[in-house]
């Protein structure tokens, strides 16, 4: 059930050249991403901006805290970490 204040609709999210990542000392990027909301014209309705920053940690570094802690951890493809409980 929708709260009353929701109008139902469509949505599309689309990607590309709305984000950046520059070095940002060592180990660490500054990520900047522009969110834009259009209507069913493609007019803009707002737009909003966020920049962050991003530790990179190895997957060894991240398989080693996991150990550490008590997981089973497992890397994958894509560096992607899997943890189990042991």
């Amino acid at each position: 059930m929708l709260p009353s204040r929701t109008t139902p609709g469509r949505a599309a999210v689309r990607s590309g050249q709305r984000g950046a990542a520059q070095p940002d000392g060592p180990g660490a990027l500054r990520w900047q991403m522009r969110y834009r909301v259009l209507d069913d014209s493609d007019r803009l309705v707002r737009e909003v901006t966020a920049a962050y920053r991003w530790f990179l940690v190895s997957p060894e570094a991240i398989v080693a805290e996991l150990t550490a802690a008590g997981f089973d951890a497992t890397p994958g493809p894509m560096d992607i970490v899997r943890a189990e409980v042991r």
